[in-house]
């Protein structure tokens, strides 16, 4: 069947906010966005509204939330090309996930469905659901690793400069 891929049933003139990608929503933002209809004073409005409802949003057949969380794009990515990520990251609890359809921006007949394919190692699901454990052959120069310290370390242990714009810091005392 057509799952409309790419946008393709899309009416630009009445969307607010759109998703690409697993786990992405964009504000379809006036003067970043092509067809965009959302003021930048009407963003922050628009949203809160849209976080809200993804909140609320139960599944019918098991009563659960699908979304733990949501993250604003300002409180999880820094740097120049803030102005171009996603503008919430949706964290889902386990067993739910972004369809492969909406990741190109297709449609699905239902909202929830069961996924019949084998799943396994995706990273969809909130990070707070999944730990992490970190071996090294040093002492780690950090009590609360993160991943973000992963890209300095390397760089420190190959004796490279960490650059000034790169989150995390190095875990190694070198």
């Amino acid at each position: 069947g057509d799952d409309g891929g790419l946008f393709k049933y899309v009416d630009w003139s009445k969307t607010k906010a759109y998703s690409l990608g697993f786990n992405s929503i964009y504000i379809n933002l006036e003067g970043r966005e092509a067809k965009g209809i959302v003021k930048s004073e009407e963003k922050e409005k628009v949203a809160e509204e849209l976080m809200e409802k993804f909140l609320q949003f139960t599944d019918s057949k098991t009563d659960k939330k699908p979304v733990y969380k949501l993250y604003r794009s300002e409180d999880i990515y820094s740097g120049s090309q803030l102005k171009n990520s996603p503008d919430i990251m949706i964290g889902y609890y386990p067993g739910y996930r972004t369809s492969w359809q909406t990741a190109i921006g297709g449609l699905t007949k239902e909202l929830i469905f069961d996924n019949e394919k084998h799943w396994k190692a995706d990273h969809l699901i909130d990070s707070s659901f999944v730990p992490g454990i970190l071996l090294a052959n040093f002492k780690i120069a950090k009590e609360e690793p993160e991943q973000k310290d992963i890209a300095p370390t390397a760089l420190t242990l190959l004796g490279a400069e960490i650059p000034e714009d790169m989150d995390g810091e190095s875990l190694s005392a070198r």
